[in-house]
């Protein structure tokens, strides 16, 4: 049995999460894609990151100053 079926087999709480990317709900507890629901969806994430889909609020960057930063190193 997986962690979080023993768990609800003895009667103690299941966390459960809606995963960020396809909002299935899934353990909290004993889930090793947490907080996705498995690797797919991790996976999916991720490339999102990479295809800059999300972005972090911020001041925009000139490119003054990154070539100015890029010299430094």
């Amino acid at each position: 049995m997986a962690p979080a079926f023993e768990q609800a087999y003895r009667g103690e709480t299941v966390v459960q999460v809606k995963c960020p990317v396809c909002e299935k709900r899934c353990a909290w507890e004993g889930n090793r894609w947490r907080p996705f629901c498995s690797e797919r969806c991790r996976m999916i994430d991720l490339g999102c990151w990479i295809d800059e889909d999300y972005r972090i609020a911020g001041e925009p960057v000139l490119d003054e100053e990154l070539e100015e930063k890029k010299k430094l190193l």
